[in-house]
């Protein structure tokens, strides 16, 4: 990954384990960095009680400070794919690379 693409895949991942530590209220959690099919993957995984997931993750109005992270991931890395139950929650965080090894984006693609 190009350095850029990397901040912004451990920023992405850092408002994932801020989430976990602020909110979910488990016993455990657990995560997973691979490269699959042309991509580089972070999955988050906890046992806490879980959360509505919103169809949109939209950035809320400027003068509400909560409720952000979701939508500052989205727009930190290509996809986020969100499951949450009363057992728990999963992230994945999912940054596209060209077949090059760098980011689809750095890339120009």
């Amino acid at each position: 990954m190009t350095p850029e693409a990397l901040d912004r895949m451990v920023l992405a991942a850092a408002e994932a384990f801020n989430n976990v530590i602020l909110h979910a209220a488990g016993d455990w959690f657990s995560v997973t960095v691979s490269r699959d099919d042309g991509a580089c993957v972070v999955e988050i995984s906890d046992s806490g009680a879980g959360f509505y997931v919103p169809d949109t993750f939209e950035m809320p109005p400027s003068n509400d400070v909560a409720h952000r992270g979701l939508a500052l991931m989205q727009a930190l890395v290509d996809r986020v794919d969100v499951a949450s139950s009363s057992t728990g929650t999963e992230v994945e965080l999912v940054q596209r690379l060209s077949p090059n090894g760098v980011t689809a984006l750095a890339a120009g693609a």
